[in-house]
């Protein structure tokens, strides 16, 4: 009798940790599947919205007859879509020129995109086939964000900036810790 009772707790035991270790093990995975995914729907969230902007920008652009470069036109009226913007998606805004520096940000005139430019390398991926990042950004944020970039191309086709869309990859962090 005392071998079937030290066999029982022997079953008991194997099967219970089976039944642990494969939730232990479910979770894992829906844990990073769901984060993968979330990730991903934020990235696409953030283009989605820079391209709209990069729209919006190009229908502002006017050009100067005599120098052929571009300015925006109604930068007042950008400002109001790029905060609004900001504000739906939780998400920084900035528009560049060709050379990385910052000509509207949806912070307003004094914010920290304004500060330094975006490298030439980043401005590069940028305006040949759109830049994804998560990263400080070469140091414009203190802490991780999620990064797009998309072109501006003026309508005769001259690419003339860049938006880029940024939120802060701690949210990601806390949606995990959530789970």
């Amino acid at each position: 009798m005392a071998t079937r009772k030290t066999l029982f707790k022997k079953y008991l035991q194997v099967s219970m940790s089976i039944v642990l270790i494969s939730f232990l093990l479910l979770g894992t995975m829906l844990l990073f599947f769901i984060s993968q995914y979330w990730q991903n729907d934020k990235n696409e969230l953030l283009r989605r919205n820079a391209e709209s902007i990069s729209a919006l920008t190009q229908k502002s652009l006017v050009e100067d007859a005599d120098t052929g470069t571009y300015y925006i036109s109604n930068r007042y009226v950008l400002q109001g879509f790029l905060s609004t913007f900001s504000d739906s998606s939780n998400a920084d805004i900035f528009i560049t020129d060709v050379q990385g520096k910052t000509l509207l940000c949806s912070e307003g005139g004094n914010c920290i995109h304004t500060q330094q430019s975006i490298p030439d390398k980043i401005m590069k991926d940028v305006l040949n086939n759109g830049f994804v990042s998560t990263s400080n950004l070469v140091g414009i944020y203190p802490y991780s964000h999620f990064t797009v970039g998309v072109p501006v191309t003026s309508e005769s086709g001259v690419q003339v900036g860049a938006v880029f869309t940024s939120t802060n990859a701690l949210y990601l962090t806390s949606f995990r810790n959530d789970v």
